[in-house]
């Protein structure tokens, strides 16, 4: 999990946090990083290709707000592009009862005095990565304006210095504007130069985590037929007797069709015999009709 002290970061697809996985290789000298007192994080996780996704900010029991600051400020990066920063604010936090919770599902803008949402969405064939840098501040005043430059965001190629190194499948655009909720703009003000703490997540496609070993190969699945009955799921036990069903209709109208060859094969031998006998009685000759013999009358009688 992406977590450092009491802040933990999730990319989430659905509702459902992605898998993360260890790096590679050493990922410090691939990535540019804000400081060297920073704490930072970097995970892989798996993209979903044209799916929406959002990144998940919880701050969990335990955390202390100094004095000096009463908000953590956490910048979202996508591919090198600042989009939106989510406040996780002392004024809603319960350190002794529960996680602070925010999602950011995507970038909000204003169109004609309408809030407008732009969510995340998952592309392909483009440098990409996911940054919160999470920086400590204080609240000087709330505005009800929503107006942001999130609508001009793209996936630009200067992206590839935050991904130096790294071959890579997807990126990340923004979904068409839809209605959405307003939400207030806090303006603060920054404690300090640096970032409390970074979180980097790298994504790619399935294959591409396959290719860079961070996940193993899958392997060929071992059919249905060869597996042990009781090792089989509800689900794969009825596709196994479904695929046998299959099998039993396919035989039996193979069986019927062989039946009907033989039988329309057997008819067309009694109608060859047939046709045969019939043009053996055409050409069999005639018997002659004999002729009556003479019949020559002996007279045993003397006069």
């Amino acid at each position: 999990m992406a977590i450092i002290e009491q802040l933990e970061m999730r990319v989430r697809v659905a509702k459902t946090p992605l898998p993360e996985y260890d790096l590679p290789d050493e990922p410090s000298e691939n990535v540019e990083l804000q400081s060297d007192t920073t704490s930072v994080i970097q995970k892989c996780i798996e993209s979903q290709p044209d799916q929406n996704f959002d990144v998940e900010m919880r701050l969990h029991p335990g955390f202390s707000f100094p004095g000096e600051f009463d908000v953590l400020a956490c910048t979202i990066y996508i591919d090198g592009v600042h989009t939106i920063i989510p406040l996780l604010m002392q004024q809603k936090y319960q350190p002794g009862r529960k996680a602070l919770v925010e999602i950011q599902r995507g970038v909000e803008v204003r169109e004609n005095g309408n809030a407008k949402l732009r969510k995340f969405r998952f592309a392909n064939l483009q440098l990409s990565s996911i940054k919160i840098c999470v920086f400590r501040e204080k609240i000087k005043r709330k505005s009800s304006n929503t107006d942001t430059d999130g609508g001009k965001f793209t996936a630009p190629a200067s992206s590839e210095k935050n991904m130096k190194g790294r071959a890579t499948d997807s990126f990340t655009t923004l979904d068409e504007p839809e209605e959405c909720r307003p939400h207030s703009v806090w303006h603060t003000v920054r404690i300090g130069s640096q970032p409390l703490a970074e979180f980097i997540f790298f994504y790619y496609t399935r294959v591409t985590l396959q290719k860079i070993d961070v996940i193993p190969q899958s392997p060929s699945p071992i059919p249905l037929e060869d597996r042990p009955r009781e090792s089989l799921s509800r689900e794969e036990l009825l596709q196994l007797i479904e695929r046998q069903q299959t099998v039993i209709e396919a035989g039996k109208k193979a069986t019927k069709k062989e039946q009907l060859d033989s039988d329309m094969e057997q008819l067309e031998r009694v109608k060859r015999s047939q046709s045969d006998e019939e043009e053996e009685l055409e050409i069999l000759p005639q018997k002659r009709a004999r002729k009556n013999a003479k019949i020559q009358v002996i007279d045993i009688l003397d006069d």
